[in-house]
């Protein structure tokens, strides 16, 4: 990983209608700089991913990180990331 990349490691779950995620952030030395949890109401699967997106907006927009590289294991997000929108509306 270039010195300038920031990988942004992002996991979700939904369980009785609350939405967790977790976001780590390190930069090219793998050395952790970010920790964020974010929690709140959902019924759906696209609403997960809709608050992922928010979550992952607060910290990129804030931090002002010219390059990020995304991990997670959500397929709704990576196809929404790919622009493939489509493929999460149920």
């Amino acid at each position: 990983m270039d010195e300038v990349n920031i990988k942004i490691y992002i996991d979700d779950s939904v369980s009785n209608s609350t939405v967790a995620i977790g976001i780590l952030a390190r930069n090219y030395k793998e050395e952790i700089i970010v920790i964020q949890m974010f929690r709140g109401p959902c019924d759906n699967s696209i609403e997960g991913a809709e608050a992922m997106f928010k979550a992952l907006e607060l910290i990129a927009t804030d931090k002002r990180w010219p390059y990020i590289i995304f991990e997670g294991d959500s397929m709704n997000v990576i196809s929404a990331f790919k622009g493939d929108f489509d493929s999460i509306i149920t």
